[in-house]
Order: C-alpha cells, then sequence, then structure tokens
C-alpha cells in the first residue's frame, strides 16, 4: 500500500509550524521533517493538543484559530 510514497520510521515530531502554504513539522533541533499542505494527527489527544498548542520563538501560537480545537483534544481522558 505504501508504494509510491515516501515513508520515514523512527523519527520525533517535536512541533508544529503553521505557514502560509500548509504546514512543517520539525524535530527537537528544530530540522525540518516534512512540509505539506494538510495536517492529519493520527496521535492520541494530548500529544495533540500539546503540538497544536505550541508557541514560537516570539511566544505567539503556531496555529492560530484552533483554540477550540486544542481545548477540546486537552479535555480527553483515557
Amino acid at each position: 500500500l505504501l508504494q509510491g510514497i515516501a515513508v520515514e520510521w523512527g523519527l520525533a515530531v517535536a512541533g508544529l509550524h503553521r505557514e502560509p502554504g500548509g504546514w512543517r513539522a520539525v524535530d527537537a533541533q528544530g530540522r525540518t521533517l516534512a512540509e505539506a499542505p494538510r495536517l492529519v494527527l493520527a496521535v492520541p489527544a494530548p500529544q495533540a493538543a500539546q503540538l497544536l498548542g505550541a508557541t514560537g520563538a516570539d511566544g505567539t501560537p503556531i496555529a492560530p484559530g484552533l483554540e477550540p480545537v486544542i481545548e477540546a483534544l486537552s479535555a480527553v481522558r483515557y
């Protein structure tokens, strides 16, 4: 099923950055792991909330406008 799709295993996304053309995923050192026009998160709700609720170096949210989504994800209890 993955024929023709670039897959990277064993990478940890430390942050997401919303940009004019879409999204950029970075590792703990700030290196770009992937860029895409759309973002699909397939991780537990607390981890998704943490990634989407992060702020940039200047303190501004990296995903402005997603506060209701982040709040809903943060409220999920397992």
